[in-house]
C-alpha cells in the first residue's frame, strides 16, 4: 500500500517537473520548484549519464559484486 502511494507523488512530481520545463524552460531549465529538488533531479541525470557512459565494470567493482552474493 505504501509505494503505490509513493508511485503516486513520484508520477505527480515528475508531471510538475515536466510542465514546469516545458511552459517556462526556453533552455530546458525549470522555472518552478524548490532549488533543492531541482539539484537533486540534475544529479541524478549526471549520474545516469556518467553510468551509461561507463560500459565496463572496474575489476575491484566486479570483486566486490561476486562476494555479495
Amino acid at each position: 500500500m505504501f509505494l503505490g502511494i509513493f508511485e503516486n507523488a513520484v508520477l505527480a512530481l515528475m508531471t510538475c517537473l515536466a510542465v514546469d520545463i516545458d511552459l517556462n524552460g526556453d533552455d530546458g531549465e525549470p522555472k518552478w520548484g524548490p532549488r533543492t529538488f531541482h539539484d537533486k533531479i540534475t544529479k541524478i541525470k549526471n549520474g545516469a549519464t556518467a553510468v551509461d557512459e561507463e560500459s565496463e565494470m572496474s575489476e575491484m567493482d566486479t570483486k566486490k559484486a561476486s562476494k555479495m552474493k
